[in-house]
């Protein structure tokens, strides 16, 4: 959720006002064969229009963290999406065991969380829509988390 906004042609980057951004993978299958989380954004639409063209949602400084139990933990990246685009960006990432399961990382359940750790505005999370593409309504659009098993690229 990025709140409300006065339509700007000249374009803005807004700051999420979701409490508690988060994702949670849990891996139990003991094979330690590590695994790949990527999301994708959609359009953006209002009123059955695509809207938006063009805008970017930016997910940066994850906070990786397990609630228990888990070991190595998963490595966070990074990201921007791009509205429409039909590209992917790796979210986070466990390798696979290279050897015993005790070198795999990304085991048993963790938090990938965007959460400003100092308060005031949430700018781990961004929208940013370019000039010229704001316009007036509500404008959603959908991201699509895919969880692979085997480790990304």
């Amino acid at each position: 959720d990025f709140a409300t906004h006065e339509v700007n042609q000249a374009g803005g980057t807004y700051n999420t006002v979701t409490e508690k951004p988060f994702v949670q993978v849990s891996d139990r299958r003991q094979t330690g064969e590590g695994w790949n989380l990527t999301a994708q954004l959609g359009n953006f639409s209002s009123g059955g229009d695509t809207t938006l063209v063009g805008s970017e949602i930016t997910f940066k400084n994850a906070n990786v963290q397990t609630p228990g139990p888990g070991t190595n933990a998963p490595t966070a990246n990074g990201v921007t999406l791009t509205a429409g685009s039909g590209d992917s960006g790796q979210i986070a990432s466990a390798t696979a065991k290279t050897g015993s399961l005790s070198t795999a990382q990304g085991l048993g359940t963790w938090l990938i969380d965007w959460i400003k750790q100092d308060g005031g505005a949430n700018d781990n999370v961004t929208l940013t829509v370019p000039a010229n593409e704001a316009s007036a309504g509500e404008h959603t659009a959908t991201i699509t988390w895919t969880l692979t098993s085997g480790p990304g690229q």
